[in-house]
C-alpha cells in the first residue's frame, strides 16, 4: 500500500478537517432554520463560504503538489459521510493513480522564470526609477515575494529533490548578466508600462496567492523548505551588479530617488506589515523594510507573465532589444 508523505499528509488532513466543518457547519445551518422557521445568521454562511474557499485552494496546491486525485476525493467523502470522520493517520487511503511529475516541476519551473523576470525588473527600476504610480510597484514587489513563498512552498510539497533543484533553477553566474542585458535598456517609461502590467492586469495570481493561502494554514512555511529557490533579493542583488558591470557609471549612489523607492511607495500608502520570511527591499536600497506576507485580501489584481519556456523578458516592440 502506497502512503502519502508527510508534507502530503499535512495537506490531506487539512483538506478532510475542512470538508468536516463545513458538514457541521451546513447542517447547523438547517437545522436553525428548521427549528426557528428563520434565517440563520449572515455571519455562520460567510464563515462556511470562506472555509468552502480554502478548501478549494488546499485541493488546487494539492494537486500542484503531486498529491493524487483519488486520494483528495477519498480524504472528502470521509468528512462529508453523515457521521463525518476528522484526520487519522491509521486510517487506509485508496491506491493512487500516476501523477505527472514532470508536467507539474515544469509549472514550478515557469513560476521561478517568472519571479527571475520580475526581479530584473525591479532591479532596473531600483537605477532608474519609473512612470508607474508609487502603488503599481508596491503591488509588484509585494507580490514578487507572494510568488516565491509559494513556489518554496510546494517545493516542500512536491518533495523536490537537490537534483531537480538544480536543474529548475540554478543560478548559474551567467543568468545575471543575460538578465542585465535584457533589461538595461528599458527606459523609465518601459519600466513603468511593465509595472502598471504587472500590478493591474495579471491573471497568474488568481492561481498562487490562494494556493499560497492555503499552503500556509496547512501549516507550511517558505523557510521550511529543503530546496527553496533562490529569495528574490538574492536575485535582485545579482541583476543589479551585472547592471554595474555593463555599465559603472550607474551605480548605488544614482539609484533611484527616495520619492520612488518602495519603501516611499509602502509609506504612501500605507501598506505594511509582518514579514514570512523576513527580507530587505528588493525593489529600492532602502535600509529598512517590511515586506507584506500574504492574506487574503492580496489578491484582488495580479501579473502574469507568458507561461512560454521562454518568457519575453520585459520586451514591448520598438522599445528595447531584450529577447535572450
Amino acid at each position: 500500500m502506497i502512503r502519502p508523505t508527510r508534507s502530503q499528509a499535512r495537506v490531506l488532513k487539512a483538506i478532510q478537517n475542512a470538508t468536516v466543518d463545513i458538514t457541521e457547519g451546513s447542517r447547523r445551518i438547517a437545522e436553525w432554520t428548521k427549528n426557528t422557521a428563520e434565517p440563520a445568521p449572515h455571519r455562520w454562511h460567510e464563515d462556511i463560504q470562506g472555509r468552502q474557499d480554502v478548501r478549494r485552494w488546499l485541493e488546487s496546491a494539492a494537486r500542484a503538489g503531486g498529491v493524487p486525485q483519488r486520494w483528495i476525493d477519498h480524504v472528502r467523502e470521509r468528512g462529508e459521510r453523515e457521521r463525518p470522520v476528522r484526520w487519522r493517520s491509521d486510517l487506509y487511503l485508496r491506491d493512487p493513480e500516476p501523477v505527472d511529475r514532470d508536467a507539474l516541476l515544469g509549472v514550478v519551473g515557469r513560476d521561478i522564470a517568472a519571479i527571475r523576470e520580475i526581479a530584473a525588473l525591479g532591479a532596473r527600476y531600483a537605477l532608474v526609477g519609473s512612470d508607474a504610480d508609487a502603488q503599481a510597484a508596491s503591488i509588484v514587489e509585494r507580490r514578487l515575494y507572494q510568488r516565491w513563498e509559494h513556489a518554496a512552498m510546494l517545493t516542500q510539497l512536491l518533495g523536490i529533490t537537490a537534483a531537480e533543484a538544480e536543474r529548475l533553477w540554478a543560478t548559474e553566474p551567467e543568468w545575471a548578466a543575460r538578465s542585465a542585458h535584457a533589461v538595461s535598456r528599458l527606459s523609465p517609461t518601459v519600466v513603468g508600462d511593465r509595472l502598471m502590467e504587472l500590478a493591474y492586469v495579471d491573471r497568474d495570481m488568481e492561481r498562487i496567492g490562494p494556493q499560497a493561502i492555503a499552503l500556509r494554514e496547512a501549516g507550511f512555511t517558505a523557510l521550511a523548505a529543503r530546496h527553496a529557490p533562490p529569495t528574490p533579493a538574492y536575485l535582485v542583488s545579482e541583476v543589479k551588479t551585472a547592471l554595474a558591470v555593463r555599465d559603472p557609471e550607474v551605480g548605488p549612489e544614482q539609484e533611484a530617488t527616495p520619492g520612488r523607492d518602495i519603501e516611499h511607495a509602502l509609506e504612501k500608502v500605507g501598506l505594511g506589515g509582518s514579514a514570512t520570511p523576513p527580507t530587505a527591499p528588493v525593489f529600492s536600497s532602502a535600509a529598512s523594510h517590511e515586506a507584506i506576507t500574504v492574506t487574503r485580501r492580496a489578491f484582488d489584481a495580479a501579473p502574469v507573465f507568458s507561461s512560454a519556456a521562454e518568457p519575453e523578458w520585459f520586451g514591448r516592440s520598438g522599445d528595447a532589444e531584450v529577447g535572450l
